[in-house]
C-alpha cells in the first residue's frame, strides 16, 4: 500500500498568521498554484482514492490536485484540523499578548502534554480522533492500492507519529512545520510503515515559483 499525505494550500489566514482550526479562509493564488504543482507531480502516479478533510481549504486543495482524473474523492470528518476553540481567527500576535493564552501557545508546539485548551480539543482528544480515522482508512484500503490524504498542518504532524515509531510523544517537537501542498510518501507492507519522503517541496520549482 502506498500513502501520500499533504497539507492544504496556502490561505489568506495563513498569510495573516491566524489560527484556522475548524474555521476557514480562502486559498490564495499561491495556494492554488502549489496545489496544481503537486497535482502535476502526482499525475503519473497511481492514486485509487483521495481522502480529504471536509473543511473547504482542504477539500478545494484535493479537487485541484485531482484535476480531471477519475479518482473517488471521500470527505472524512475525522481528519479535520485540531479544534482551537477561542483561538480560531486570532493572530499569533493576539495570543502572545494575552497573558492567559501565551504560555499555552508555546506548549501547543513544544510541550503538548501541558497545553490547555480554550474551548477546543486537547492533543489527546485530537490524536485519538485522527488515529481512529487513519486506522479505518487503512482497514478499507487494499494492499495493492494507493491513496492520497489531504488535510491540515497539525493533523499531518500528528499523523506522522502514527506512521513512525521514531517520532514518539517525546520526539514530536522534532518534526518540522509541514509546508502547504508538500509531499510526504509512505509505504505500508501490511505490518510496517516506512516513510520514503517527508515534507518534500521539490515540485514548487516546477515553474520556479515559491
Amino acid at each position: 500500500m502506498k500513502i501520500y499525505l499533504t497539507r492544504h494550500g496556502e490561505t489568506v489566514w495563513n498569510l495573516e498568521k491566524r489560527f484556522q482550526g475548524w474555521g476557514d479562509s480562502e486559498l490564495t493564488d499561491k495556494g492554488i498554484l502549489r496545489a496544481k504543482l503537486l497535482g502535476e507531480r502526482l499525475k503519473n502516479i497511481q492514486i485509487d482514492k483521495i481522502y480529504t478533510s471536509p473543511i473547504k481549504r482542504a477539500y478545494r486543495t484535493a479537487e485541484i490536485i485531482k484535476g480531471n482524473r477519475d479518482i473517488e474523492l471521500i470527505s472524512i470528518d475525522g481528519i479535520k484540523e485540531m479544534n482551537f476553540g477561542k483561538w480560531e481567527g486570532l493572530r499569533n500576535y493576539d495570543i502572545k499578548q494575552n497573558p492567559e493564552y501565551a504560555p499555552h501557545l508555546y506548549n501547543l508546539f513544544n510541550n503538548p502534554k501541558d497545553y490547555k485548551t480554550f474551548g477546543g480539543e486537547s492533543p489527546k482528544e485530537f490524536k485519538k480522533r485522527i488515529f481512529n480515522s487513519m486506522s479505518e482508512i487503512i482497514k478499507n484500503t487494499n494492499n495493492n492500492e494507493s491513496i492520497l490524504i489531504v488535510t491540515h498542518g497539525m493533523t499531518v504532524k500528528y499523523l506522522i507519529t502514527y506512521f513512525s515509531k521514531e517520532f514518539t510523544e517525546d520526539k514530536f517537537t522534532d518534526l518540522p512545520i509541514f509546508k502547504q501542498a508538500s509531499y510526504t510518501e509512505i509505504n505500508y507492507d501490511g505490518s510496517t510503515f516506512e516513510i520514503i519522503k517527508l515534507n518534500d517541496i521539490e515540485h514548487y520549482n516546477l515553474n520556479k515559483v515559491i
